[in-house]
């Protein structure tokens, strides 16, 4: 979704700090871990390393290069068969044993279908972000919705 093309008023995005020409706020920092389903573990094996498991990468257009630097660092070689360009295409694929892919570890302890599969490896973390254009910021329309979601993801902290 693009803020510059109109396609949206607030984005939500992870990043450690967010582009210069975007104002909002900071919603909470998440940690993510390494998940696969368990159908997808039992096809390849509990103790495999994690270049044997197929992986879903993310689109470019993501913006998410650092899960492609954490994938190269720690399973080089390993084959990403599906790239995504949107959070629930990566979720269905990742459920369905197509790849592993990073979950927010608070999403995927609540489903015993996603089985850790890089326990010994700390979790990488990353700000989420609620974001629009300076000129939309002022917008008592954005304000109650930025206002909104930043009450409502700070009860879950």
């Amino acid at each position: 979704v693009s803020l510059r093309r109109r396609e949206a008023d607030v984005v939500l995005r992870l990043n450690d700090k967010p582009p210069n020409d975007l104002v909002g706020r900071r919603l909470r920092t998440l940690e993510f871990g390494v998940y696969a389903s368990r159908k997808l573990v039992d096809r390849v094996g509990t103790d495999a390393p994690l270049a044997a498991f197929p992986w879903i990468g993310d689109d470019d257009r993501l913006g998410n290069s650092w899960m492609d630097a954490w994938l190269a660092h720690h399973a080089p070689g390993a084959r990403v068969v599906l790239r995504h360009d949107a959070y629930a295409v990566m979720r269905a694929a990742l459920r369905d044993g197509v790849g592993a892919h990073m979950l927010p570890t608070l999403e995927a302890e609540r489903d015993p279908i996603f089985v850790p599969i890089a326990p010994d490896i700390p979790p990488i973390t990353r700000d989420l972000w609620a974001l629009t254009l300076p000129e939309l910021a002022t917008s008592s329309r954005v304000r109650a919705f930025l206002d909104h979601v930043y009450e409502h993801v700070a009860c879950e902290r």
